[in-house]
């Protein structure tokens, strides 16, 4: 009996043995899983953290096209913008990210030359609406391929990093399991097995937490992206309620992002603004419009009234019904202020050239008519609608080349004069001018065209000749 206990506690010793032994190794294979789990976990939301950005850097990209063809005085090269910047840096940072994953490069690259053909794209564009006869146009491009093209390799990418995810998971579970069954077998075999397993479950939790810090501080470096952005950047429902705003919104308004979201964007409008902002809110929503462009003004918590430019794209269902609006809102309260004072000054400049006694007309470079005094209609026997946006060329074919030459000086910064003029009429008669063509200047210190002035001397002329002729009569 004795022997027979002796075999049989050996036995069970050398089971225990056995079992520690596959429990030490399931044990260190479970730590590399775990290991390399919360590595590729982590990697996984860089990944889709920084596929995210891209998609919004690419979406303010395209709304700041809009915004920079709508703004007349907004010229500097698109290349320096910091949406381009930021795209260039994600690309950069996604090569990165999938260098060890070679679909995963293929479909970066490929995003990396689409952004640039769209970039391309929207160049072109921008170029289109350079201004024109005084006017800048605005133009929406429709053609969406590349932006279909990107959004489809988007939606790849993310597709497979939520399946790499999930085979991930799947093996955390998995190792989960095999934790268990090593718990119950090491709970058997004694209480230093049991120790060894709850310290093996307290370096997980403590893994865990990591990664989960490293995941919200991911998140945190995401919505900085925005954070030093000048213009507003929001996100709204369909009935135009707050749901993202960035900090812009608070240096302008001076209202915070808390007490705003969750309000509409009809509570901040001036009331003279609002039902105008409303109705065309109701018309972005029941069209199939992709983006909306409005300026509006807000009251300010100051009481203050800042003017808005709002430049939106809305993101619609399979069904076409609107869902959620992105875009900016751009401070330009100092540009309408300054456009209001030059419509002043350009308002009485014209009332003092109306009136003045003297034939005056202001042209672009083209020697397009901006406008002219009443004398200048009367002596050329043109009405105000007749010449306005008109060459003066064109209304008047028969401009002498001499003339036309003293234009083309002037165009080029010289003025050019001359005190007196004589002109021969058809029946014999005579007429003396004086006139000027002197150019002015844009702000940028170009010249914008000129100003031609010419007065009528011809009585002034006939009593000098009359005082000449009786000096002459008396001296004889």
């Amino acid at each position: 009996m004795t022997r027979s206990r002796a075999r049989k506690f050996a036995g069970a010793l050398a089971v225990s043995i056995v079992l520690l032994g596959v429990m030490g190794a399931l044990g260190v294979a479970r730590t590399r899983e775990a290991n390399t789990q919360q590595r590729l976990i982590s990697h996984a939301y860089q990944v889709k953290a920084v596929l995210s950005a891209l998609r919004s850097e690419l979406d303010a990209l395209e709304i700041d096209h809009v915004r920079r063809a709508l703004a007349v005085d907004d010229t500097g090269p698109e290349r320096q913008t910091p949406s381009v910047i930021k795209l260039g840096n994600l690309l950069r940072a996604l090569r990165d990210l999938t260098a060890d994953n070679p679909s995963q490069q293929v479909r970066t690259i490929r995003m990396g030359r689409l952004v640039r053909q769209r970039h391309a794209q929207l160049d072109a564009a921008l170029l289109a609406t350079r201004p024109r006869d005084g006017m800048r146009g605005v133009r929406v491009l429709s053609d969406t391929t590349l932006l279909d093209s990107i959004g489809a390799l988007t939606i790849a990418m993310r597709e497979e990093a939520d399946s790499l995810l999930a085979v991930r998971i799947a093996r955390g579970r998995t190792s989960v399991d095999v934790a268990l069954f090593a718990l119950v077998a090491l709970t058997l075999t004694g209480c230093v097995v049991a120790i060894v397993g709850a310290s093996s479950t307290m370096r997980e939790n403590r893994r865990h937490r990591a990664a989960l810090a490293a995941l919200a501080d991911s998140e945190t470096r995401y919505r900085s992206l925005g954070g030093d952005v000048q213009d507003v950047i929001f996100q709204a429902d369909a009935d135009g309620t707050w749901v993202v705003l960035n900090a812009a919104w608070t240096r302008i308004t001076g209202f915070s992002i808390e007490e705003s979201i969750g309000h509409s964007w009809l509570e901040h409008a001036h009331p003279a603004d609002a039902e105008d902002l409303a109705r065309r809110l109701r018309e972005f929503k029941h069209s199939a419009d992709e983006t909306c462009a409005q300026p509006f003004r807000v009251l300010a918590r100051d009481g203050g009234v800042r003017w808005l430019q709002l430049h939106a794209r809305g993101h619609r269902d399979g069904a076409g019904r609107l869902h959620s609006v992105v875009g900016t809102l751009s401070d330009i309260t100092a540009r309408v202020h300054v456009e209001e004072r030059q419509r002043r000054d350009d308002e009485r400049m014209r009332q003092v050239i109306e009136d003045i006694p003297v034939a005056v007309a202001m042209f672009d470079r083209d020697m397009r008519y901006l406008f002219a005094s009443r004398q200048w209609r009367v002596k050329y026997g043109v009405d105000t609608h007749e010449i306005a946006g008109r060459l003066h060329y064109e209304l008047f074919p028969d401009v002498p080349e001499a003339t036309r030459a003293v234009h083309h000086r002037a165009l080029q910064g010289t003025i050019v004069r001359r005190e007196q003029e004589r002109v021969m009429r058809p029946d014999g008669s005579e007429d003396w001018f004086r006139w000027e063509v002197r150019p002015w200047f844009e702000h940028a210190g170009t010249v914008g065209g000129v100003i031609v002035t010419t007065e009528r001397i011809t009585e002034r002329k006939r009593a000098e000749q009359e005082r000449l002729s009786r000096s002459i009569y008396v001296k004889i």
